[in-house]
């Protein structure tokens, strides 16, 4: 059966009798040609096939044809996981995109209200303060004038009163808006921050040496965001221990690795919380903000009875060409 058939018989597109005749008289005697096709079986189906072509002489060829449909599901599915695999690194390429747009948004919202409270902060610090203390000054003044007793007494209570409000409340309102001290470093910006605290809680404070040390050399070794991010982590868990938690004591730890890393860790010993079941507040949500924002992590652990332990680590590798965002605006007085 096979022996009569002809290659008309068996390729689905078939050539011409007279283009197969033409090509068997332009092909030279000897030469090989190598082709792919597809041929029929005789139930009608087709197949890929690899066809070898000899030329013996004038009237006879050898052909060699092999069926590469393994070869050919093969090389479609190579083709088929090229695809899947670009399709996969354009998804991953995307999610990066979006990751960094993300993070991005997060360092344009912290940087706004870092700068709204800076700006609020020398408001309060350079215009309100100043102008109570000249009020404080007239008064004064008044004072030394006075015509009587009740009035000298009248004046120095007004001048009290003013000077309670310039140290208590402005100065106080304007360190928490914007810790000014934290131009002098880190160490100094905690525990500037810890004398302010309610002193019936018991905080302990646990600094680094190589961080007290380098700092004295240096103070900006930290970079401004790491030092802000870092002290309002602490800030923020220490003001949770006192409002929400009903802790007596809360440990703070802070390590440090020249050129790696920053680590902060804050414990209390309060009534901790439901991580499943409690709605954390804006605070506590913000404190991851805060860490990843300065390309840090910040992970928090509580359970009932058992108080809240909170972590946060930030890399040190500074980038170059890191542009201050405005620290010396301000000084304490």
């Amino acid at each position: 059966e096979i022996l009569s058939m002809t290659i008309l018989d068996v390729e689905v597109e078939p050539p011409t009798q007279r283009e197969v005749r033409a090509l068997y008289d332009k092909f030279p005697i000897g030469h090989v040609l190598e082709v792919y096709g597809t041929n029929k079986r005789k139930d009608g189906s087709t197949f890929p096939v690899h066809v070898r072509f000899s030329k013996i002489d004038e009237t006879y060829a050898l052909a060699n044809v092999r069926d590469i449909t393994q070869q050919k599901m093969a090389e479609d599915e190579r083709k088929r996981q090229a695809e899947r695999s670009e399709q996969a690194k354009m998804e991953q390429a995307a999610t990066l995109a979006r990751t960094r747009e993300l993070q991005a948004s997060r360092q344009r919202i912290v940087d706004a209200a870092e700068s709204v409270r800076k700006e609020m902060a020398r408001q309060l610090h350079g215009g309100v303060q100043n102008k109570l203390i000249v009020l404080a000054h007239q008064v004064h003044h008044l004072n030394l004038h006075a015509s009587s007793d009740k009035m000298i007494h009248h004046l120095e209570g007004i001048e009290q009163s003013l000077r309670t409000v310039i140290d208590k409340d402005v100065r106080q309102v304007s360190r928490q808006l914007y810790p000014s001290i934290l131009s002098s470093g880190l160490v100094p910006g905690l525990q500037s921050l810890l004398e302010g605290i309610d002193q019936t809680l018991r905080i302990s404070l646990n600094l680094d040496q190589n961080l007290i040390l380098s700092e004295r050399e240096e103070n900006k070794l930290i970079p401004e965001s790491t030092r802000l991010a870092a002290y309002r982590i602490i800030e923020e868990a220490v003001t949770n221990a006192v409002k929400h938690a009903n802790a007596s004591r809360v440990q703070i730890e802070v390590g440090y690795e020249a050129d790696v890393s920053l680590q902060i860790s804050v414990s209390d010993d309060g009534q901790g919380f439901d991580m499943v079941k409690t709605n954390l507040g804006f605070g506590t949500m913000s404190l991851h903000d805060l860490a990843e924002t300065s390309g840090g992590s910040c992970s928090i652990l509580s359970e009932p009875g058992k108080g809240t332990h909170i972590t946060a680590t930030f890399p040190l590798s500074k980038a170059p060409g890191e542009v201050s965002t405005g620290e010396d605006i301000f000084r304490d007085q």
